[in-house]
């Protein structure tokens, strides 16, 4: 949001009224605001890219929630929430999901958290035949790696070469579209003007 929009918003949430565009009735508003972002504010606020004063004005009960990959307990629960959301909406019978390919999707890191998660699980119970997801249901991104939760390897790779690897991944995944390079970015933690630079 840029800076003169933020200084909006903030007149709005102090003063609790708004004025229609064109009017000069003064609205009385109501309302609780429930903010959200994977930006670090405070390291924006010190590039002037967000006000300090909206950082204290919307972060008075601050919650922090770990990455997916950070909290392997919710996954299996959120899978399975997810598969009966979906066979219900394609009118699909769903009896297991083999205990491999379960694994995997443990393992997987999830960048792009529960979002990512949930399209994978439509895209699997797509996928699905005779009610039960195995390996051959999973989008190849997740079906041709394997994610260790061991982390030993003969070779440490650097940090510009997994992020190359990673951009490459999310590429691939959400599609070479502008769209796609849209959610790419998003999943990646960055703007899209950053991945255009890198994939430069």
């Amino acid at each position: 949001m840029p800076i003169y929009l933020q200084s909006k918003l903030l007149r709005v949430i102090q003063d609790k009224k708004v004025i229609r565009i064109g009017s000069n009735q003064v609205i009385p508003l109501d309302v609780r605001i429930i903010a959200a972002t994977n930006k670090d504010l405070r390291q924006m606020i010190n590039e002037n890219k967000f006000r300090e004063d909206l950082y204290y004005r919307l972060n008075v009960i601050p919650i922090e929630i770990p990455p997916l990959r950070e909290r392997k307990e919710d996954i299996k629960d959120l899978i399975y929430h997810f598969v009966h959301y979906y066979r219900k909406m394609f009118g699909k019978n769903f009896i297991k999901i083999e205990d491999e390919t379960m694994n995997k999707l443990m393992d997987y890191p999830w960048y792009g958290n529960v979002i990512e998660l949930e399209n994978t699980v439509e895209f699997m119970v797509n996928m699905m035949e005779q009610g039960i997801i195995n390996d051959s249901a999973l989008p190849i991104n997740i079906r041709k790696k394997s994610y260790s939760r061991n982390i030993k390897s003969d070779k440490i790779k650097t940090l510009k070469e997994t992020e190359q690897e990673e951009i490459q991944r999310a590429i691939e995944y959400f599609g070479n579209t502008t769209e796609g390079k849209i959610e790419a970015a998003n999943a990646l933690g960055i703007g899209i003007a950053t991945l255009y630079r890198k994939l430069q």
